[in-house]
């Protein structure tokens, strides 16, 4: 084996063991932080859940919330899977790397006792000395010092070799042992939460059919919510309308879908500031903040089955967030907001523009705006600080 062979070994073995150990480390803490967040999310679903008991009359919040809780607790409970899988998975690999570095200690040991035994042969001084000079020539000479050096130091590092993959599988078992300690752990874990799955599932049976009982009024609340949403879908289309008129507005060309015939709209004319926020704000969709700093969805955009009447399906422009009593409301976005008014069933609605974008925050208990009057005395620009959201604690968002 020549010295450069060698040392390409110890390279290529500790690069890809660093990588294996790195890919295995980034994989665990992606895991253990996903846990950390659902845990999180328990906890506040357990603290609004422990609130809505407070009134003692069982209502559609609760369910909700228990509905939330199970769904958390199931993602919990695949996501300790995944970490019990990891935990296999690496250990399986371990034991094969193991196998090779015990399979390369066998050979380099081999290796090594035959250079013991010439070296043995070849300790005496003179020999070594015998050997330089019954060289033909000069050259010769300083090619089998060379020769001597690179023995002495290739043997050096054969005994290294053995000591580092010593060391390895030293570790390796050491990262066994404690990944078999997180797996009990973890199956323990994983049994707890499927026995308080099968406790909040009865708990959700027991709600519904608690509500199941109050049909009649369950009725009377979905025409009345849908009175309200309507009330709100009318507004909101009133104040686009408006908004347009008052940005001068623009004849535009649009197609529904690509097999429909064109239709014209009037659109938002819109200053160049206006399109840089409009464009802001696209460009931000999918990564805007919650308008809550804390809160369970309880409705997302949509139509639904209702949780408890199956054969009634409710319909979402928006969506609901179940939050703490007195909770503070914020603007997503930098915006203007155009108007702040009292709807029936929804409280204080306030509506903020964002270029050609509209936010609306319902159910609000009380609101503190901030008005920064512009060049144009007529106009306003307007920030959202924050409001207060009703004390039943949902707040409507779309």
């Amino acid at each position: 084996m020549s010295k450069r062979l060698l040392y390409l070994i110890l390279g290529f073995f500790f690069l890809v063991f660093s990588q294996s150990v790195f890919a295995q480390s980034s994989k665990a803490k992606e895991l253990r932080k996903e846990k950390e967040k659902i845990e999180q999310e328990i906890v506040l679903t357990n603290k609004l859940l422990k609130e809505t008991k407070h009134n003692k009359k069982t209502s559609l919040h609760q369910l909700n919330l228990i509905n939330k809780r199970i769904k958390q607790r199931q993602r919990l409970i695949n996501n300790i899977r995944k970490e019990i899988r990891y935990i296999d998975a690496t250990i399986g690999k371990n034991k094969k790397q193991i196998n090779v570095l015990e399979k390369e200690i066998k050979q380099l040991k081999k290796e090594y006792a035959r250079l013991i035994r010439a070296a043995y042969y070849n300790n005496n001084k003179m020999t070594r000395l015998a050997f330089i000079f019954a060289s033909d020539n000069f050259y010769q000479a300083v090619q089998r010092v060379k020769y001597l050096n690179y023995y002495s130091n290739y043997r050096r590092k054969q005994s290294e070799m053995i000591l580092q993959k010593q060391d390895s599988i030293v570790k390796k078992n050491n990262a066994m042992k404690k990944m078999r300690k997180e797996k009990v752990a973890l199956q323990h874990k994983e049994e707890l939460e499927k026995s308080k799955v099968v406790e909040e599932k009865e708990a959700k049976n027991k709600t519904v059919r608690i509500l199941a009982s109050k049909e009649k009024k369950l009725l009377k609340s979905i025409k009345k919510k849908k009175r309200a949403a309507q009330k709100l879908e009318n507004t909101i289309r009133k104040i686009i309308e408006e908004q347009i008129e008052v940005s001068g507005g623009k004849e535009v060309v649009v197609k529904e879908t690509p097999k429909s015939k064109p239709k014209i709209k009037k659109d938002f004319r819109l200053t160049p500031k206006e399109k840089k926020l409009s464009s802001d704000f696209s460009a931000n969709k999918r990564k805007l903040p919650w308008p809550t700093a804390k809160g369970v969805i309880s409705s997302s955009f949509g139509s639904h089955a209702h949780p408890v009447l199956k054969y009634i399906k409710t319909k979402n422009n928006g969506i609901n967030i179940i939050t703490s009593k007195g909770a503070k409301a914020r603007a997503v976005f930098k915006g203007k907001v155009t108007h702040v008014m009292q709807i029936p069933n929804q409280n204080y609605v306030v509506f903020i523009r964002h270029g050609r974008y509209l936010t609306v925050y319902a159910n609000l208990d009380s609101v503190d705006v901030k008005f920064i009057p512009i060049k144009i005395p007529e106009k306003q620009s307007c920030i959202l600080r924050y409001g207060k959201v009703k004390s039943f604690r949902i707040l409507l968002f779309g």
